[in-house]
């Protein structure tokens, strides 16, 4: 979002920006696997449902993750998704 300097000069209050996206997207293309996926997910357990309906790679990644058992959703605020690695995820994650 770039405001313009007018924008800024009418409102002289503090202006906050949100970042409403997890750090898995960040994942480069090569490294949406299922071990760098757990990496992030320990270290970043939100997504955004926003995330989720832009980047179908992600829902497809999730999914894969939960069938193995390796993470589990926890409750979360909107429009937040949280996920916490499983006993099985975290022994996953040692292995390699």
């Amino acid at each position: 979002m770039y405001l313009t300097k007018e924008a800024i000069k009418m409102n002289k209050k503090a202006i906050f920006l949100d970042n409403f996206s997890g750090s898995i997207i960040e994942l480069p293309k090569s490294k949406r696997n299922i071990i760098n996926a757990l990496k992030v997910l320990a270290l970043d357990s939100r997504i955004s449902t926003f995330d989720f309906s832009e980047y179908i790679w992600l829902c497809n990644l999730i999914d894969k993750l939960k069938e193995k058992e390796y993470i589990t959703e926890i409750d979360s605020a909107y429009p937040w998704h949280k996920y916490q690695l499983t006993d099985k995820g975290k022994h996953k994650l040692k292995c390699k």
